[in-house]
């Protein structure tokens, strides 16, 4: 679970030609600490992977999902509180992630299939990083929408991940057969989808190395939702691989 765009979160403070070729250099990383396949989780384009391909640059295999797909206000709509939208947002290799009712959301994962996307990355409740009154366990997509972003996803042959933290739309991906989802901190707090990920091959992706980082630096209520979740987070793997829950 990787976010090699967040090198420079809002790309407001140097040119993008630095931030890409830092990234190159996270990529470069990767490789010498010995990882050999990264997804990365949604802000980097398809080209570093062709770069990756074509060897002008050195790394391991690079799975892209471009951006994630969220409802406005969502963890994909990246406004800044200036009210500065991500610069991605006016690159063509960056579709903006935000669509809104099954019609749109068709639409934006042909679009993101034709920039490159080998996953589709969507996010169906808010984060410990949020703005203030969109937390974890508040939903984002509404039912009909994550069915018809699985089924476009399924339809153009690519694999779907889910951003979900807890509450009504963590149990909402899982249901429309998500191919794995992130986070799932309050996944000890609805005992039965830890059977139905197990039922569903479902992965489960832990991600205790983000929540450390959000734990000290971050904003105040980033942090304290930091708190709030790290022991059920623990929790919930334990549960997960108790029934069976395939652990990325």
């Amino acid at each position: 679970h990787k976010n090699y765009s967040l090198i420079s979160r809002w790309e407001i403070e140097e040119p993008a030609s630095l931030n890409h070729l830092k990234t190159a250099r996270a990529i470069e990383d990767s490789l010498t600490a010995g990882y050999t396949c990264i997804r990365d989780a949604g802000g980097l384009d398809a080209g570093f992977k062709f770069a990756v391909d074509q060897g002008v640059i050195k790394g391991p295999r690079l799975l892209t999902s471009v951006a994630i797909v969220s409802p406005n206000g969502g963890i994909g709509d990246r406004v800044a509180p200036s009210g500065h939208r991500n610069a991605f947002n006016d690159d063509p290799m960056h579709p903006n992630g935000v669509a809104n009712g099954p019609a749109e959301i068709r639409a934006l994962v042909r679009e993101l299939v034709r920039v490159g996307a080998d996953v589709i990355k969507f996010a169906t409740t808010g984060g410990a990083s949020s703005r203030a009154g969109h937390g974890p366990k508040d939903i984002a997509f509404g039912p009909d929408e994550v069915k018809a972003l699985v089924e476009e996803a399924k339809s153009q042959e690519k694999y779907t991940m889910c951003h979900a933290v807890g509450g009504p739309g963590l149990r909402m991906c899982i249901e429309a057969g998500v191919g794995s989802v992130g986070h799932a901190c309050y996944l000890a707090e609805d005992p039965d989808l830890a059977k139905i990920m197990a039922d569903k091959n479902v992965f489960f992706t832990p991600t205790f190395e983000v929540y450390e980082f959000h734990s000290t630096i971050s904003a105040p209520h980033i942090i304290e939702r930091t708190k709030q979740l790290m022991q059920i987070h623990q929790e919930s793997l334990h549960m997960a691989v108790t029934a069976g829950v395939k652990v990325s």
